[in-house]
């Protein structure tokens, strides 16, 4: 813009106006072109291409990409980093659960390998009410005492229920009513844990005493607490211990359990029953069971009335007939 001059200032020099004049001018020229600049119209530029390798790669300076691939972008809007797919970790292997050692009853009562068994023996019955531990027990005793063994020491928790009553029965000499004290069952469920105490004190006590080398335990034992620690004292004082499960199924137990235990009580009690810990010993009695069932079958069979009599009667009636005719031919001669 033009400087406008006061009225009262100098009347500048020649020189100043021409040069005054040459700026003018250069400043219209610029102005104009400006306007020109502005006002033409755009061309396309060729793009420039790069000879070699890199031919196709876009342009230098453009500002969608880099020559040096893409643009770098800030922490904050490169979101967070992502890690690299890992190798799946190997699978481990398939744990095998240790089966349970069994042991035949066999090896254990008759020879030979009652002569390497352990020295001392403890055998703990488990078992539904009416299932038949106590007729299994009955016939491990026999059988240790028909091989030569001394009785074991068996102890029932079912006695510990047993009460003193007083009945009224009828002596069979006299046919009298008398009355008599006999022992019955009793079962008391608020009991039972308190006698199961009592029995293992007494336990202890024949493990302590050293009396009895081989010991059975005839109890239910429906839960693992209720004979692990049986089991435990017995290993400690370095009695060999094996687990007998005798099995039958709800309906048998039932009709053949003589302490009063109902259908309703047996399938609870099934239906809560605990395994057996694996690190135990089983004792596999099967084979006893079958000879008491054949040894029962024999019995049966055997009848002392039904055995041929010898015919002694006969002979000796056909040698008296014999003799008769004999004297009747002497007395003929």
């Amino acid at each position: 813009m033009v400087e406008e001059r006061s009225p009262l200032a100098p009347a500048p020099r020649s020189g100043y106006r021409e040069r005054e004049r040459e700026l003018r001018e250069r400043d219209r020229s610029d102005s104009r072109d400006r306007e020109e600049h502005y006002g033409r119209p755009g061309y396309d530029r060729p793009p420039y291409e790069r000879s070699g390798p890199d031919r196709g790669v876009p342009e230098r300076y453009g500002h969608s990409s880099s020559p040096y691939g893409e643009r770098r972008s800030y922490p904050e809007e490169r979101g967070p980093p992502t890690a690299s797919p890992l190798a799946p970790p190997p699978q481990p292997a398939p744990r095998v659960e240790k089966k349970p050692e069994i042991k035949n009853i066999d090896d254990i009562l008759k020879p030979p390998g009652r002569s390497s068994r352990p020295e001392r023996i403890v055998i703990i019955m488990r078992g539904l009410p009416g299932s038949g531990k106590s007729h299994v027990a009955k016939l491990i005793r026999d059988k240790e005492v028909d091989c030569g063994g001394a009785p074991p020491r068996v102890l029932v928790l079912d006695d510990y229920f047993m009460t003193e009553v007083e009945k009224v029965e009828k002596d069979p000499d006299t046919g009298r009513r008398v009355k008599r004290k006999v022992l019955e069952y009793e079962y008391e469920p608020e009991m039972e844990d308190t006698y199961r105490n009592s029995m293992l004190k007494t336990f202890k006590k024949t493990l302590d005493d050293g009396f009895f080398p081989f010991i059975i335990l005839d109890t239910i034992n429906d839960k693992v607490k209720h004979f692990d620690q049986f089991w435990s004292a017995a290993k400690t004082k370095g009695f060999e211990v094996y687990l007998a499960e005798i099995t039958a199924d709800t309906q048998t137990c039932a009709k053949r359990n003589n302490h009063g235990r109902t259908l309703k009580d047996i399938l609870k009690m099934s239906n809560n029953w605990e395994a057996s810990p694996r690190h135990m010993v089983r004792l596999d009695v099967r084979s006893l069971l079958q000879d008491a069932a054949i040894e029962e079958v024999e019995m049966e069979d055997f009848n002392p009335d039904d055995e041929p009599k010898e015919p002694k009667r006969e002979e000796e009636e056909e040698g008296d007939k014999v003799g008769h005719e004999n004297l009747k031919l002497t007395h003929s001669f």
